[in-house]
């Protein structure tokens, strides 16, 4: 009898799988792309997945442009028929426009979002009042952090910060951009810190409490109620950053590991 070593199970997901991320830079200061942890441990359990970066700050019709793009690469380099979109933060909101705008659900198998602020974040709006001439100081910083991360388009936080407010999402966005038939939608959250049982990030927690007063529990950056959109999944309790193993805690790491192969097994589930 042949002796085998434990191996990872394989998901086998249909289609080849588009990671999308969201808006910052922090990550890709200590990894090639910020869903890079992710892309390596859906490619250890079979699943042909790609995290390729865009630019970081930008606003979400420019960053659109960019993963129409790359999905159109991804398609003649796979020869697949389609893609499944697996889109974190404001990468959802990207997607959500791209296949709205396109009408492609000949070619987007389905469009999961991780954490997305799909009604805003009171932490856009945060950062918008702050003394113009700190927040000024702020974005010039910041622009520079992402035309360094990526050049080749310039980087602009203050528009994109401005398309992530409540107002704006749901006053202009989400009445123009509208679900396209035929492409199944489905979305996770997440809740930890103030008002929940679970500990959340050191540096994170005055975004935490500034969420919690004006929406309610959080994930640091985007409210558990602003995340849920379409077949809503599950929650979570790890922290926005832990999403994508940026101080990741000892105790989150099981969590971890079974969020991203509740993902996947949700796109096996659905013969995607």
């Amino acid at each position: 009898m042949v002796k085998t070593l434990p191996q990872p199970d394989v998901y086998p997901v249909r289609y080849p799988v588009l990671l999308c991320h969201g808006y910052g830079t922090i990550a890709g200061f200590v990894t090639p792309s910020p869903l890079h942890h992710v892309c390596m441990q859906m490619r250890k359990h079979g699943v042909m997945a790609f995290a390729p970066n865009i630019v970081p700050y930008a606003r979400i019709e420019v960053r659109s442009a960019e993963w129409l793009k790359i999905l159109g690469r991804i398609m003649l380099e796979t020869s697949a028929p389609r893609v499944n979109i697996i889109a974190y933060s404001m990468g959802g909101l990207d997607i959500r426009h791209m296949v709205h705008k396109h009408n492609l659900a000949d070619v987007v198998a389905s469009v999961t979002t991780i954490c997305t602020p799909h009604r805003g974040s009171s932490l856009a709006e945060t950062a918008l009042n702050t003394p113009k001439i700190i927040r000024d100081q702020l974005l010039n910083i910041t622009n520079m952090m992402g035309n360094k991360v990526y050049p080749d388009i310039p980087s602009d936080a203050d528009g994109a910060l401005h398309q992530l407010t409540r107002k704006h999402i749901n006053e202009s966005f989400n009445k123009k951009i509208t679900d396209v038939p035929g492409i199944p939608y489905f979305s996770f959250s997440s809740a930890c810190g103030k008002g929940t049982s679970h500990k959340i990030n050191t540096p994170l927690r005055y975004f935490n409490n500034i969420i919690y007063e004006n929406e309610g529990v959080n994930d640091g950056f985007v409210s558990k109620e602003s995340a849920v959109y379409g077949d809503h999944i599950r929650p979570t309790y790890l922290s926005h950053l832990e999403l994508i193993k940026l101080g990741l805690m000892r105790e989150h790491r099981k969590e971890w590991l079974h969020f991203w192969r509740d993902v996947m097994n949700l796109l096996v589930e659905a013969k995607l």
